[in-house]
């Protein structure tokens, strides 16, 4: 392997593991909302409808990066699995694989996008919900 490729590879590997972190913090971040409000939820009745929002923003936001974890796993079996074939492939085959990469690859980031959106959307409601609380 050359400089340039094992420069490439380190890369490759750099950003998936950049993926991983940000998607891992947006979890993290999710799952802190969601127990925060579903307790806030329980205790506090006039708040349940803000809340319920907050908590369904987080559980969706959080399964669309779990999405992304998945399909980033399915396309590391399926280039596994290809890399041993590749020479075999016809150019047709390969064309559909490079396709179907970059159609996951773009819903990857309209998920991640979402869910940005979403974060937005819930961290809005709180400030809302924190101003509008009554002493």
């Amino acid at each position: 392997m050359s400089a340039l490729e094992e420069y490439q590879q380190r890369l490759a590997d750099i950003t998936r593991e950049s993926n991983f972190a940000l998607w891992n913090g947006v979890l993290t971040l999710d799952g802190i909302i969601a127990s925060v409000f579903s307790a806030v939820a329980i205790f506090e009745e006039s708040v349940k409808p803000v809340a319920f929002l907050i908590v369904g923003a987080s559980v969706i936001s959080a399964a669309l990066i779990i999405l992304n974890f998945q399909s980033t796993r399915d396309q590391f079996r399926v280039m596994g699995a290809s890399v041993s074939k590749f020479d075999a492939m016809s150019p047709e085959v390969r064309q559909e694989q490079l396709r179907d990469s970059v159609r996951k690859h773009h819903w990857c980031n309209r998920r991640e996008q979402f869910s940005w959106v979403l974060l937005t959307v819930q961290a809005l409601l709180i400030f809302a919900l924190l101003y509008l609380k009554r002493a």
